[in-house]
């Protein structure tokens, strides 16, 4: 039997990463008109926006890339030391602790 509370803090971070890209969004938005606001930057935003959100609704949804979309932004994060590894780190070994894949499985037998 899953226990939903086990994967409530994976949730989280999934709901974390639609809230960055949401806000990456509404970033774009409000700066449009700021001559300084450069198309780089723009194109850098968005698609940074774009990606959270799709690695958040993954994450949340718990569908057929959800886990390899967690595994993904935890790598990602990995080489930012300090901080970035502490919290990769921490949570590989929830993850590997807890069989977290098995909330998953469902959607990858598909």
């Amino acid at each position: 039997m899953l226990n939903p509370e086990l994967f409530k803090p994976i949730r989280n971070l999934g709901l974390f990463l639609i809230i960055l890209g949401l806000a990456g969004f509404l970033f774009h938005v409000l700066s449009l008109g700021d001559p300084q606001y450069t198309i780089g930057f723009q194109l850098f935003l968005t698609i940074s926006a774009i990606f959270y959100l799709l690695l958040g609704w993954n994450i949340v949804s718990r569908n057929r890339w959800g886990f390899r979309s967690l595994k993904l932004i935890l790598y990602l994060l990995y080489p930012g030391f300090p901080l970035g590894t502490y919290f990769s780190r921490r949570t590989l070994r929830y993850i590997k602790e807890f069989s977290i894949q098995r909330y998953f499985e469902n959607s990858m037998r598909r």
